[in-house]
């Protein structure tokens, strides 16, 4: 979690059809969907009661800067990657993501229509026919608990690094190219590809 100062001065949708969902059969070794699932929500169950307790923690920081016409917010680098994934998602901006968006994005990564269909009623935790947007940014993983990820932005800060021979980087700037390779159609694709739907 990352504290930053600055100064101060609804669609409803219909019901996706009703899938049996299975893990990938695929490759054994694969994203196990459902799990996945499970564990995404948990991690965030996690990050969201980090922030609370923070917050709690810093109160009187946050008091005495707001009197100070200063706002302190919390960020981390997995909310803002969900957050920029979200927008993506919601191309209408109706802060809901529609059938319709997320299976837009799961078959340009790669998943079929089916699929997507799956994925939303997986991700539809209240099971209203819904996906508001923080049912959607708490069913994606934490892209920095994933090895491939981590080891990615370790050889790009290297690199990084190296080439200004051993001057500060800008590990935001770095984060966000890196992050962008991992766009909505690549990660709702590859959750989506290892969905085995019947009907």
């Amino acid at each position: 979690m990352i504290s930053s100062l600055s100064s101060s001065a609804g669609v409803a949708q219909a019901a996706p059809r009703e899938h049996r969902i299975t893990g990938s059969t695929r490759n054994p070794d694969s994203f196990d969907f459902l799990s996945g699932i499970a564990a995404a929500r948990a991690e965030s169950a996690a990050a969201a009661q980090d922030k609370a307790d923070m917050q709690a923690r810093n109160a009187s920081a946050i008091l005495h800067f707001a009197q100070q016409g200063m706002t302190m917010t919390l960020h981390s680098f997995a909310g803002d990657y969900k957050d920029q994934l979200a927008v993506t998602v919601d191309s209408d901006g109706s802060k809901d993501v529609s059938v319709d968006e997320l299976t837009r994005q799961v078959m340009q990564g790669g998943g079929s229509a089916q699929q997507a269909q799956a994925l939303y009623a997986a991700m539809d935790a209240n099971s209203d026919g819904k996906l508001s947007l923080q049912e959607f940014k708490d069913n994606i993983a934490d892209p920095f608990q994933s090895a491939e990820f981590r080891a990615k932005l370790t050889g790009a800060l290297s690199a990084e690094g190296a080439g200004h021979g051993g001057a500060p980087v800008d590990v935001l700037a770095l984060y966000r190219e890196q992050g962008e390779r991992m766009d909505a159609p690549t990660v709702l694709g590859s959750m989506a590809k290892n969905i085995s739907v019947t009907a």
